[in-house]
């Protein structure tokens, strides 16, 4: 069985999934423009991004199939400790590159990481040590490692779009 510290992962991707939702009563064009002077993306791109990677994480911890990986990073194990993602220029692999979602896309997405973080809850998360994500940067993440990523990863880029939002649209908004 999974331990009290996935639960608490698990509930905390859980309540993200709520803020996301709440984000999409936001018009689309309110979505989808870029403030140059905080991010490329959109909010629309960072919510599609995010539910793609916790989408893809959840399907990996559920199936928790092992995989060849060198162990976890010292990077990887500071931004598990401190919880945070510093911002910087990061680059999305092919499989997680956003798209300028609508609304109802990014609410469908939503349902489907909610539907894998109830099938994660239900399922026997094992307690094994060994891999079962391959991260670029942090190196191979065990369950429990992982389920703490995506909760991060997305507070990460929940993080930047209320920036974003808070941002004036324009000039003034500019680079």
């Amino acid at each position: 069985m999974y331990n009290r510290r996935m639960r608490s992962d698990l509930k905390r991707i859980e309540r993200q999934l709520e803020q996301i939702l709440s984000l999409t009563e936001r018009s689309d064009t309110d979505l989808n423009i870029p403030r140059e002077s905080v991010s490329a993306w959109s909010p629309a791109e960072h919510l599609d991004h995010s539910l793609k990677v916790c989408s893809g994480i959840l399907e990996s911890v559920i199936t928790a199939e092992p995989v060849k990986s060198r162990p976890i990073t010292l990077v990887g194990r500071i931004v598990l400790f401190i919880g945070v993602i510093p911002r910087g220029r990061g680059r999305a692999p092919e499989r997680y590159t956003p798209v300028r979602a609508s609304g109802e896309e990014i609410r469908h997405s939503a349902g489907v990481v909610g539907e894998l973080v109830r099938r994660a809850a239900g399922s026997p998360l094992g307690a094994s040590r060994a891999p079962v994500v391959r991260h670029p940067v942090f190196g191979g993440l065990s369950v429990g490692q992982t389920l703490r990523f995506a909760e991060i990863h997305t507070a990460h880029h929940m993080k930047i779009v209320r920036d974003i939002l808070r941002t004036p649209a324009g000039p003034a908004g500019a680079r």
